[in-house]
């Protein structure tokens, strides 16, 4: 027998035939468990014969799953009875099951660690391994340590608050080993005439009914945009209060009742009760004024969430195509427009580093068929927009003010 590599489950997915062929003004009951609908569709007024649930202020019927955003590692479903005081505990909400186990076993056995997006994803988007170059960063005390309160990785042994060794770069997915023929979202694969799932609907709230489009053997997402009437015509002395994940106020507060509201404070700016909130430090997050808002911090505020720009949705093409995003300024989150390779481009070596023919090719940038090295730029017929090798791998574009 050969033992050099461990035992691991090889598992078919589940592909769901109502994700293919979804019914407008029509709902899907699932039962807990189970992957696919337990039955047909239920539309039109036979909705109104199901039984009611609410979660955090919105309405599901009879049968349907729910994704609480405050418990983001837990579904639920819709049943007579559900209790939205809790879910964690509640016997119609469960964890949900990563597969760690079932596709990570080889992962594990060699001391790899779970890689997270933000603070509000449950399952591991990467792994990172160890490696002989690890080293330590010591940023705990050094007085002498309880060994159970110490972290193991690889040949390493860190105290509490150390952290790994890291090369300046990011970690990007391979667009080149995609089918052009399926739509990619949130580590989600979609066929064509597939909508995306609930889950991923919440990360583009101001975009609806998104579906998985082929032409010319290449798909893309089309959505419609949602237009909030009640921004376009704002009343004195009126707030509009908005839920986390909603694109369009849920509520109107005027007058003597805005008093009523608790008062939120952000980079000396006073917000009441449902406001959304901008921080200028952290400009890719949104928060929200709720009760017990805690200024100190917004990553990892539960009332914080990072901004998603719909990079997926809208600009696959610009992906495949190798073309880079141009962010406005340098606290811009979202791009403005992209800057795609041409024949013209050459690199402006800003400076010969010594060791140049050292470099590890993991730290360089790759743009159309240039490479860079960290320090480069890309070469522009515009005086104010800047490329530079800043993080590899990608190519860093600023358009200045």
């Amino acid at each position: 027998m050969n033992y050099s590599s461990p035992a691991s489950f090889n598992c078919a997915n589940n592909e769901c035939p109502e994700f293919f062929r979804r019914k407008e003004n029509c709902i899907y009951q699932y039962t807990k468990g189970q992957c696919c609908t337990t039955g047909p569709a239920i539309c039109g007024k036979k909705i109104e014969e199901l039984g009611k649930c609410y979660l955090e202020g919105k309405l599901y019927r009879e049968g349907e799953p729910m994704f609480p955003e405050k418990n983001s590692c837990y579904k639920c479903h819709c049943k007579q009875g559900f209790d939205n005081s809790t879910v964690v505990g509640n016997p119609n909400c469960y964890e949900i099951n990563c597969g760690i186990e079932l596709r990570n076993a080889e992962r594990l056995s060699l001391g790899c660690i779970p890689v997270y997006f933000g603070n509000d994803r449950c399952c591991p988007i990467s792994w990172r391994c160890p490696e002989d170059k690890d080293t330590i960063i010591e940023e705990g005390p050094r007085s002498a340590q309880d060994s159970k309160m110490q972290c193991k990785f690889g040949k390493l042994t860190m105290g509490v608050g150390d952290s790994i060794s890291s090369e300046d770069k990011y970690e990007c997915p391979s667009f080149a080993d995609r089918d052009n023929r399926k739509c990619y979202f949130n580590g989600n694969i979609y066929e064509p005439e597939s909508s995306l799932s609930k889950f991923d609907e919440r990360l583009s709230p101001c975009y609806a009914g998104c579906i998985c489009v082929n032409q010319n053997n290449f798909s893309s997402f089309i959505c419609a945009s949602i237009a909030c009437p009640e921004i376009m015509v704002r009343e004195i002395d009126c707030i509009f209060k908005y839920s986390p994940f909603e694109c369009c106020p849920t509520e109107k507060v005027c007058g003597d009742e805005t008093k009523e509201l608790t008062e939120c404070y952000l980079e000396g700016t006073r917000y009441l009760e449902g406001e959304m909130m901008y921080p200028r430090e952290e400009s890719c997050y949104k928060c929200s004024c709720q009760k017990g808002f805690d200024n100190s911090t917004i990553r990892g505020n539960p009332n914080c969430y990072e901004l998603n720009c719909g990079i997926e949705l809208f600009n696959l093409e610009q992906l495949m195509d190798g073309c880079i995003p141009v962010f406005f300024g340098t606290r811009g989150c979202c791009p403005i427009w992209w800057r795609c390779p041409s024949d013209e481009d050459t690199v402006i070596h800003e400076e010969q580093p010594e060791n140049a023919n050292e470099i590890n090719p993991k730290l360089q940038c790759k743009f159309g068929n240039l490479t860079l090295n960290v320090g480069d730029y890309v070469s522009s017929d515009q005086t104010t927009v800047s490329c530079k090798c800043s993080i590899p791998p990608m190519v860093h574009c600023v358009q200045k003010k």
